[in-house]
């Protein structure tokens, strides 16, 4: 995880090549130290509380 600077704030242990990142952020622990709401992250973390984009709707 980097700040918005680029600088390096926390590293985790490698996960499975399988594991989507959402499930390797929560096995991580970083969610019990930081609130989600003051991360900014991609559509593959929606529904975790972090700023996301919001994803298009089907037509």
């Amino acid at each position: 995880m980097t700040d918005l600077d680029g600088r390096r704030r926390y590293v985790s242990t490698p996960a499975d090549g399988k594991t989507h990142d959402a499930e390797a952020l929560r096995a991580s622990g970083i969610l019990d130290h930081l609130p989600p709401d003051d991360l900014l992250d991609d559509k593959g973390y929606v529904g975790l509380d972090m700023l996301t984009p919001t994803k298009n709707r089907p037509p």
